[in-house]
Order: C-alpha cells, then structure tokens, then sequence
C-alpha cells in the first residue's frame, strides 16, 4: 500500500512537473498582456495592428473588427538584374512599400517558434502569403542585428535545417532558439497579387503596379516547444536541398 502510494506521488509530481514546464514552453511572448508592443507599415480602416498581438486567433471574430488589415499599391521601378539595394533583399523590399510588423517584447527572452495566423472566415477568406521574411533581432550584432530564421517563397515555408513545409492559414516557424527582444515580418507578396500593365522603357525599366491586400489575425512568438538548442547541429548540416536553395536564393 505505501508502495503504491509512493508511486502515485512520484506520477503527480513528475504531471505536475512536465505541465509547469509545458506551460513555460507555450508562453506567448508577443501579447499586450505581456507587455508586448507592435508596429506596422499602416492599416486599413480601424483594423490596426495592436489586433495582431491582443490573444484573439479565432477568425470569426474577424466580423467583430478583429484582425489587422492593409491594402497596398506599389509600384516599382526595377532594373532588370538590379534591383536590390545595399540594404539586402528585406530593406529593399520595404523600400518598395511592402508591409512590415515589428513586434518589442517587454525584454529578452528565449524564442524558437513564430505562428502566423491569416484570416480564415467567410468575409476574410484565406489569401496566403506568396513571399515573406521572419527576422530576429541579434542583440550581439549592432553591424546587421536583423537575422532570418524562416521565409515564404512562393507560398512555401523555409527554416534554416528543416523541411519546406506549404503555408496555410495557420503556419508554424520553428527554430533554433535564439534570445532577443524584437521580431519583425516582411510581406513582399500575396498570393491574389493584381498586377497592372508593364511596359519597358529606352533604359531598360520595367514599370510594374502591385496591388495587394494581407489579414492577419496573431502573430505568436513563444519560447522552447521541442528540445531544439543553442548547441544543435549545424542547421546547413541538417537542411533539405529545397530549404538550402531557397534561402539563398532572392524572392
């Protein structure tokens, strides 16, 4: 009997252990609640961007006015073969006037997974996002502190040292953990991208108009929900081909 006993309190504690210790793992660091801030590039209507961190991921609240919206036009100059900036393929896609979301946690923390969540409801049907970045802030590095730890590529996922996954209404960015106190999202491209009409000039631009919209409901940014270290293998050791190709090439 105190045998059984015992083996009943060693059962309960180590429950009660392992939900601690899932409970810490799942935490959302990017929520008003938790002193979470957030920006963006604009808004449509009063659809602001604080909707993308206040805990509410259910689309059908979408009618309620939840969610971020933004509608953008952009249109470009681009030479062909050069149309990058000194910046890097991020700052010259915000050049461009594609979307950005720049979420400050309250202070450091440990992350390895971003979630995205898209609408998904009858009057915000899912659109998908074509071509994106997710960067992290390197508290370490004050030269180039935005590191990538996923993108979207054609409507693909890619994270250094795992398989591209497709995205959809709800995608999962899971890494290896990093400490840092700020995240940030590039959306280049959406997947219903309206395109008007091109035409080449004398010095070899190509004059594009872009018409895009994005809604969002959460961006989640949680610590450790898999044993995924500091110390893990080399992510190139690890990666897929298709993952490898794709976060070296531009989009």
């Amino acid at each position: 009997m105190a045998a059984c006993m015992a083996v009943a309190a060693l059962c309960w504690a180590g429950c009660a252990a392992l939900n601690d210790t899932l409970s810490k793992q799942l935490l959302d660091y990017a929520t008003l609640d938790a002193g979470a801030t957030v920006k963006s590039a604009g808004s449509s209507g009063s659809r602001s961007a604080d909707s993308l961190i206040n805990g509410v991921k259910d689309s059908s609240k979408w009618s309620d006015g939840e969610g971020w919206e933004y509608t953008w036009e952009r249109g470009e100059n681009e030479r062909r073969g050069r149309n990058r900036n000194q910046g890097g393929a991020v700052q010259t896609a915000i050049d461009r006037g594609s979307p950005w979301i720049h979420i400050r946690l309250k202070e450091p923390q440990r992350i390895n997974r971003i979630v995205i969540h898209e609408t998904d409801a009858p009057d915000a049907p899912a659109v998908g996002i074509e071509n994106a970045f997710l960067q992290v802030r390197d508290m370490n590095d004050e030269l180039r502190p935005w590191k990538t730890v996923g993108m979207v590529k054609s409507g693909w996922g890619y994270v250094p040292g795992r398989k591209a996954f497709q995205m959809k209404p709800v995608s999962k960015f899971l890494f290896n953990t990093v400490k840092t106190d700020q995240v940030r999202i590039v959306i280049n491209t959406m997947m219903d991208k309206k395109r008007g009409e091109s035409a080449q000039t004398l010095d070899r631009r190509v004059r594009l108009s872009v018409v895009m919209t994005v809604r969002l409901m959460e961006i989640e940014v949680t610590g450790s929900e898999a044993d995924i270290s500091d110390s893990a293998a080399s992510i190139e050791a690890s990666s897929d081909s298709k993952t490898k190709s794709a976060m070296k090439e531009p989009i």
